[in-house]
């Protein structure tokens, strides 16, 4: 859930449940509470703006409650692949796993993580490596074996389709002895 999705929800859930408290107090006596609401809404025009705030307020949350449901992706955490003998589950960490592995022997490729995007419905998954490397001519000849390797170890290994293999990668900054450091201090 954005940031944005969030503030709206918190917004109404408070101003929510304000107003149901007011309303609870006209109906059941709570010291200082029932008084001031029963004299300044009950009596006055105040009355039928909280209703209809109110009633705005539950409508857009439960508009906001609806389009989440509707339109925020799920992630599997399994694809199934349906075969002659029955289904086979195939876990998001194994997929991810066997990505890992296919340039696990690429000495060029630094702190590799691996992100897997499984789509239950489309039987498919989109694969995101990101790796550094300390040698920048090696960019992008590193990037095309990774994203073969990738997908043709995942399609042997598990029989699953890769949608799209996704390979950023960054350069790592090289400190040897001789480089200096921001922190060390100027001589003159």
């Amino acid at each position: 859930m954005n940031k944005f999705n969030r503030f709206i929800l918190i917004f109404i859930s408070i101003i929510g449940l304000l107003s149901m408290t007011i309303f609870a107090s006209m109906a059941y006596p709570v010291p200082y509470l029932s008084n001031f609401a029963s004299h300044l809404w009950q009596n006055g025009l105040w009355f039928s703006y909280t209703v209809v705030v109110v009633s705005i307020i539950l409508g857009l949350f439960f508009l906001i409650l609806l389009l989440t449901a509707i339109f925020v992706p799920t992630s599997d955490k399994f694809l199934t692949i349906k075969t002659g003998m029955g289904d086979i589950d195939i876990s998001k960490k194994t997929i991810e796993s066997t990505a890992r592995q296919s340039f696990s022997d690429l000495t060029d490729a630094k702190n590799p993580e691996v992100h897997a995007k499984l789509k239950r419905k489309a039987k498919t998954a989109t694969i995101t490596v990101k790796a550094t490397v300390v040698d920048a001519e090696k960019l992008p000849t590193l990037g095309k074996e990774i994203q073969q390797r990738v997908e043709e170890s995942i399609q042997r290994a598990l029989e699953v389709p890769v949608k799209s293999v996704n390979v950023k990668i960054s350069e790592a900054h090289a400190t040897n002895g001789t480089a200096k450091s921001s922190h060390s201090p100027r001589v003159v």
